[in-house]
């Protein structure tokens, strides 16, 4: 059997197989997160004042990954 040309890389029938149904689970959840994506963009947004706490909170993750990632990114020698 050669399912997508898997054989040519020394795939056996199982790991063909194996590796097309994590293709086909990958593309179904990502799917399943477009459909959520769009569940959640069609919710209210809130008052003005729910509003103003989320930018808050947003703007300080922010920084805080920005400053994560300036500190730990010379560590791993990216």
């Amino acid at each position: 059997m050669d399912i997508l040309g898997l054989a040519r890389h020394g795939l056996n029938n199982f790991e063909q197989i194996a590796v097309v149904g994590v293709l086909v689970v990958a593309f179904i959840s990502l799917l399943y997160a477009w459909l959520l994506r769009g569940v959640v963009l069609a919710k209210d947004k809130g008052t003005k004042k729910m509003q103003e706490v989320w930018n808050a909170i947003r703007i300080g993750a922010d920084s805080y990954l920005t400053r994560q990632l300036k500190r730990f990114f010379p560590l791993l020698g990216c």
